[in-house]
Formats: structure tokens, sequence, C-alpha cells
């Protein structure tokens, strides 16, 4: 078709009235055809092309979003879990925690058992005459006991609470509790009881050499123990006067007092801070005293036997309660009665 020429364009009222042609150029009319073709075509290719990303990303999304879903449910479940375990994980805690205590408490009746086994023994040496220092078995510390207020007596009444306000007993093992691995309980364990066993064995030792001490026993040595009581004061400990010269066994008033060795009645009187006081001399240099007594049995130049009662216990004198004031003297140069006291 050629694009030279014109082409009329008739426009004809609806209502009614004259018509008016327009001559319009060919080639503009083509070129508004081909411009709206390629519009269309423009717009045809665009919707095309962007369906095709579309379906293409639906097709990647697709599988992201199950992948989503999916990991969304996993995480719930873990969060669940956690839960649970974070329960019983408190669970198990607790019960370590009561299986901790139990344990320490056990092993702290142990402890005073081991502790009240080494007072024992060491009574038991202070009995059978023994130095303190003599012979004990390594490891084991048997400390002198320290003086009460001024004149170093505890009254009876007083002992226990002046134990429980005291330091604690000296223990052959000590433990560290923070540390709650089982290998080290079982170990701190094995080595308490092992300490008890050893100890025990130095008791039977200890008792077979007593016996064949007291075989040799002089009967003018005054070799026995006065009273049953608790030493509050030993030889030595130092006082305003000076040294202290015997030993302070607390006990009940009243509670009986004998003498160890035979022998005569040199003194019964009441001197001074000493208070009631009895002496007896056994013969070959060796004397006894006994002071704070509340009771005298004898008289001076009364023949006393061992075994038999001088007196009670008081609180006669200069002392803050009631115990026995014990001295054993050679050639009245006071000596060290735990020496002597073997029962």
């Amino acid at each position: 078709m050629p694009l030279r020429g014109k082409m009329s364009l008739m426009i004809v009222p609806h209502a009614g009235g004259k018509s008016k042609p327009y001559l319009i150029p060919r080639w503009a009319v083509i070129g508004v055809i081909a411009l709206v073709a390629l519009i269309v075509i423009g717009l045809g290719g665009t919707a095309l092309y962007y369906a095709w990303r579309y379906q293409e990303a639906s097709a990647q999304v697709e599988p992201l979003e199950e992948r989503n879903e999916f990991l969304t449910r996993k995480n719930q479940e873990y969060k669940g879990s956690a839960m649970i375990s974070s329960s019983e994980l408190t669970s198990l805690r607790l019960a370590a925690e009561r299986d901790r205590l139990a344990y320490e408490r056990s092993m702290m009746s142990v402890r005073a058992q081991l502790a009240q086994l080494q007072n024992f023994y060491k009574n038991l040496r202070i009995m059978a005459g023994f130095k303190l220092e003599e012979g004990a078995p390594e490891g084991v510390e048997l400390g002198r006991g320290g003086p009460g207020p001024e004149d170093g007596e505890i009254p009876v009444t007083e002992l226990d609470e002046a134990e429980r306000e005291g330091e604690e007993p000296h223990v052959l093992t000590s433990f560290g509790y923070d540390d709650h691995s089982a290998h080290e309980y079982a170990a701190n364990e094995a080595l308490l009881l092992s300490e008890m066993a050893e100890l025990s064995q130095d008791m039977y030792s200890l008792l077979r050499d007593l016996e064949s001490r007291i075989s040799t026993i002089s009967p003018d040595v005054p070799y026995g123990v006065p009273l049953q009581g608790v030493i509050t004061s030993y030889f030595g400990e130092p006082r305003w006067h000076g040294p202290h010269k015997g030993l302070d066994i607390a006990a009940p008033i009243g509670t009986p007092v004998r003498c160890p060795a035979s022998g005569v009645v040199t003194e019964a009187s009441y001197r001074g801070a000493y208070g009631l006081t009895i002496w007896v001399d056994h013969g070959n240099g060796y004397q006894t005293r006994y002071a704070h007594m509340g009771t005298l049995g004898f008289e001076i130049g009364d023949r006393v036997n061992a075994g038999q009662v001088v007196g009670t216990v008081g609180v006669t004198g200069a002392t803050t309660g009631p115990h026995l004031h014990y001295e054993v003297r050679l050639n009245n140069i006071p000596l060290d009665p735990v020496n002597y006291l073997v029962q």
C-alpha cells in the first residue's frame, strides 16, 4: 500500500446532523496503527516475562516455606524438650544436694567419733603415766588444756558450755566440702576409717605397755588417779603467782578423792587460797597434796591406805568452781602429776 495519499475520516453525529469528513495522511494512519501494535506487543511480552519470573520465584519460594514450617515445628519441639530437660536437671541437682548434705552429716559424725577416740587415747596415756609426747602416733596432736579464769578452774556445771563455746576438737583430717567429687568423698572416708583403725591399734599397744609398766610400780610411788573428772588446767601453766604446781581436775561437789598410794597424813587444815587441804607423805621423798576440798576424811598422823577416800571435792579457797587441785612432789619438788596418773 503506497504511503502517499490521504484517507478520509467521516464523522457522523449520533443525534443527526451534517457529517463532516476529515482527510488524514495515509502514512499517519499506518504509523498510528504500527505504534499501537508495538505497544500491544511490548506489553504482552512484558506480561509474559513477569509471569514466567513469578512462576520461577514461586517454585523457589515453595520449598523455603516448607523448610520454614519444618524448622518452626522443630524449634517448638526443642523448646518443649528444653523445658523438660531443665526440670529434670533441677530435680537431679536437688537430689545431688540432698545426697551431699547427708554425706557431710555422716562424715561429721565420723569425725566426731574420731575426735572422741583421740581424746580417749590421750586420757588413757595420761592414766598410764606416759608423757603426752612420748611415743605418740604420728599425726596425732595431743595438746594440753588451757587454764580457766583466774586459778584455771572451770566449774563442772559450765564444762559442757565451755566445750561448746571453745574451739572445735582437733581432728586428724580436714575436709574441703566445696569439691563435691564422689571420688574425693570416698578417699576422705577411707582415710578417716584408716586413721581410726590406726588409732585403735595404738590404744591396744598402749594397754600392753601399761600392763608391763604397772608390774614394776613401787608401792611407795603415788601412781594412780585420785578421782574421775575433767582436767581443766595442767602442770606448769603460767599463773599470776608463778607456774601451776599441780593438776586441776573438775568434778561435782562431793565426789570422793582417793589416795593413790599408802602413806601418813602430815597436814589437814585450811590453807588460804588452797582452801581445805590435806598432805600425805608416802615415803621415799614422795608426797601428794589435795586442795579445794569440801571435806577431809583424815587428820594429821592418820595412816592412809592406797585407794582410801581422803575427802571430797569442794569449792573452798580461791576457785571458780568445784575441782581438785592435785600435786605430786619428790623431796618437796613439784612434779607433773600427769606422769603418775596410772590406774
